[in-house]
């Protein structure tokens, strides 16, 4: 299956169109599955075979199982840490340029 920003291609060879939707599909508690965050353009009328539902399922399964792996928190505190090495640095080279001046006087 293939997700674009205008379209669902299924292995099936079957396109159900999305335009403007950046790839997002939705599903509601009626398992209803539309594109859009607003279910902007509802699937209701196409009919999906078992496969293809299988299919979408395990995409979106997929890709929630990718967000469940991302630790926000960890990437900030690394960023933090970078951060913080990167101030460290910088005032190294503050200290290393009065040093010089110092010496050289």
């Amino acid at each position: 299956m293939k997700v674009t920003d205008q379209a669902v291609v299924f292995s099936t060879g079957k396109v159900e169109d999305t335009p403007g939707c950046g790839g997002l599909i939705s599903i509601n508690s009626k398992m209803e599955i539309g594109a859009g965050a607003d279910q902007g353009f509802p699937w209701g009328h196409v009919e999906l075979t078992s496969d293809e539902r299988v299919e979408l399922a395990d995409y979106m399964i997929g890709l929630w199982e990718q967000y469940k792996s991302v630790d926000v928190k960890a990437k900030l505190r690394k960023q933090k840490q970078l951060d913080g090495l990167l101030e460290i640095e910088m005032l190294l080279s503050i200290v290393k340029d009065k040093v010089k001046v110092i010496c050289k006087d």
